[in-house]
């Protein structure tokens, strides 16, 4: 073998091999996660947000609310040699910290209608949130209306 052609067969071995690891970091992995589980974990009890009340999807708030705007907020976490699971959690709670933000700003005390909004495309249920896990870490992308709820 010439070393011309040595040289052509390395470059093509080193571009699948590229490409391949490109592929697996770039994905894309849907998980759709419990709401509850990552509120009470006790590996998150001090990150979660207090002050402000979070209604997912169909719940409704006690009282009837004055809408003050809806609010999209998203979160990512960068893996750091931990789960997907524990990435998308670290995210879920940066996005509700975030609502607490913004909540305060217009005058709030809750967030209302809230669904997972990864694109743009409105996703979830009153007991579960989108996470799109990959090989850079966890995002987690909400929508909701921010709420003044009689207490």
């Amino acid at each position: 073998m010439s070393k011309r052609h040595a040289a052509v067969v390395a470059a093509m071995v080193l571009g699948i091999v590229s490409a391949w690891s490109i592929s697996a970091y770039a994905r894309n992995d849907v998980l759709m996660l419990s709401i509850a589980d990552a509120l009470k974990d006790p590996a998150f009890a001090d990150r979660v947000p207090t002050g402000v009340d979070f209604y997912f999807a169909n719940q409704q708030p006690p009282k009837p609310g004055t809408s003050l705007g809806d609010v999209e907020l998203k979160a990512k976490r960068k893996k750091l040699q931990q789960t997907d699971e524990y990435n998308c959690r670290m995210a879920l709670m940066a996005v509700l910290d975030g609502f607490k933000e913004k909540v305060a700003a217009a005058g709030g005390n809750a967030v209302g209608n809230i669904v997972s909004y990864y694109k743009k495309q409105p996703t979830g249920t009153d007991t579960e949130y989108q996470c799109n896990a990959g090989g850079s870490g966890g995002v987690v992308w909400l929508k909701g209306t921010v709420l003044k709820v009689e207490k």
